[in-house]
């Protein structure tokens, strides 16, 4: 009885010690993975082999070459410099001449006496003065016209107006031009209203913060915000859209986070859309009403509500599936991954897709058919749709089939990084294996990632709303300005014609004139690309 009594004791006590265990692993991996964020290298992937960070623990042993008696031949070679470049690049600005030339005493000879004549000048360099903004007040003047015979001779006569264009925000000095430029500020330069303020102070300006909130957020109300409705009844005919979401402190919010909802289109779309809108939250009704009943693909990370979708085909992220294994490295191992991965890229295609096992953590495995998926893509990336699906049906559906099998053969994991990160590949397989199905597909969200990164860039410099009505009015105005600049327009421009010509349109809002104000509309196209501006 007692053997037992100590049997069962025994059998406590190591279940006990291996919780234990796995309790201080996830401790430990916590604060490497804290440590790693705050003092560590902010990219997985380091563009240059001799960049370093000059703070890291590893010193690297230097290769000295061995001194033996052969002598080193140095050659060296001589070729052509391209002339003309600087010059092209400064051909698009007005040139002005400073003359520099001697007073009449100082041109004498020395041998003779008299008085030098000129023979020309010398250009001794080049340099491009910049010129501080000019500002002038523009008045509008409507003239009035009466018939003078009618008033001499006692007949009545209506006096006639030429008429004025409509302003976009009435009695205020916001122009056109006035108003695009703190948009620009605000939303592509990442100045807030209270940083503005001073910049137009300092030019003389009298425009204060308020001013600049009040007309961003009429700027929404007046014309913007039905421009971003037909963006997004646009996005919604589309086959694929990419889809994040960030959170947005709003002060008159009871909740400490509200969130901005992103959607994007498709590589391949002909008419590119970008949309942010702001919501109370990140709950599945949100995105519900967004999409309503878009039944084509949705590409997004592993976040639960995208897939409780009924009519979307899911695609999963690659890129999310890495970075679960990529934290799960220890810090030497996340540097010799990089290294193997530029040497892979070197490698045939036959090489390529061989990984070896040994010697290395099941996490390296992991990130390592990660980037043989991603290496494949980035080779395929000029290939038309069909003849990038022929290529990953042949080749990636088995890298794809290798690692699942590779996965399936680690068995049970504790809590650990690793074994959320295999956990969270296993549920993304089936969305992941939908980029097989249709050569247009990505194999990663990055292209909705580099969109929700202009807010999240913003934001460290707002830090918040005050109230929803002006978080609305920045995602309507985002919406826009990205859009224009995807669809290759010149942003500043794009917006001084809509201030000047919207509200001056026979129906205000009206989705039919408006269609052609849209980024992709052709007069836009004509009107408002970097070249057209360029000419004009």
């Amino acid at each position: 009885m007692a053997k037992a009594v100590g049997t069962e004791r025994e059998r406590q006590l190591e279940q006990e010690v291996f919780y234990l265990k796995q309790e201080l692993q996830l401790l430990k991996e916590g604060i490497a993975y804290l440590t790693r964020k705050q003092y560590g290298l902010k990219k997985e992937t380091l563009d240059h082999a001799e960049q370093t960070n000059l703070f890291t623990e590893v010193v690297p042993e230097l290769d000295i070459p061995e001194i033996t008696g052969e002598t080193k031949e140095t050659i060296t070679y001589t070729r052509t410099k391209k002339k003309g470049k600087r010059a092209a690049e400064l051909a698009q600005f007005s040139h002005v001449q400073k003359q520099f030339e001697l007073p009449e005493s100082e041109r004498i000879c020395p041998n003779c006496q008299r008085v030098m004549a000129d023979i020309g000048g010398t250009m001794m360099r080049q340099v491009l003065d910049m010129i501080p903004a000019f500002f002038q007040v523009v008045e509008y003047i409507a003239h009035a016209y009466a018939c003078q015979y009618c008033k001499d001779h006692g007949i009545h006569s209506d006096v006639i107006k030429a008429p004025v264009p409509k302003a976009f925000i009435g009695s205020s000095l916001a122009s056109p031009s006035i108003l695009a430029e703190t948009l620009i500020e605000k939303y592509e330069k990442k100045v807030p209203a209270f940083r503005q303020e001073k910049q137009w102070a300092r030019l003389g300006v009298p425009i204060t913060r308020q001013d600049i909130i009040n007309w961003h957020i009429l700027a929404a109300d007046y014309g913007l915000g039905a421009l971003h409705d037909l963006m997004k009844r646009e996005l919604l005919t589309q086959d694929i859209i990419h889809a994040d979401e960030t959170p947005y402190k709003v002060i008159e919010s009871e909740k400490s986070k509200t969130y901005y909802w992103l959607l994007a289109s498709g590589r391949y779309a002909e008419n590119q859309v970008i949309l942010y809108e702001h919501k109370d939250g990140r709950s599945y009704n949100w995105i519900e009403e967004m999409l309503g009943d878009y039944s084509g693909f949705l590409q997004t990370d592993g976040y639960a509500v995208y897939q409780k979708l009924p009519h979307v085909v899911r695609v999963a992220c690659l890129a999310h599936i890495r970075r679960k294994f990529f934290d799960a490295l220890t810090e030497s191992e996340q540097k010799r991954t990089k290294k193997a991965t530029r040497t892979r890229e070197r490698a045939s295609e036959e090489d390529l897709i061989k990984i070896e096992h040994a010697k290395k953590s099941a996490a390296w495995i992991g990130v390592e058919y990660c980037d043989v998926m991603f290496l494949l893509e980035k080779r395929w990336h000029d290939l038309a749709p069909e003849d990038r699906k022929e290529k990953r049906q042949a080749i990636l559906a088995k890298v794809m089939d290798a690692f699942y099998t590779w996965l399936g053969n680690l068995g049970q994991l504790p809590k650990t990084k690793l074994g959320k990160a295999v956990d969270y590949a296993f549920n993304q397989r089936d969305a992941l294996a939908v980029v097989l199905t249709d050569g247009r597909l990505e194999i990663s969200n990055n292209r909705a990632e580099r969109a929700i990164k202009e807010l999240v860039m913003g934001r460290k410099n707002w830090l918040f709303s005050t109230s929803f009505k002006g978080a609305q009015a920045s995602g309507i105005i985002l919406s826009v300005m990205r859009t224009a600049e995807a669809n290759g327009l010149d942003t500043r421009a794009y917006l001084k014609l809509l201030f000047e010509e919207l509200p001056n349109l026979p129906v205000p809002d009206d989705p039919n004139d408006l269609q052609k104000y849209l980024p992709w509309a052709p007069q836009m196209k004509e009107r408002c690309t970097k070249q057209s501006t360029e000419l004009e």
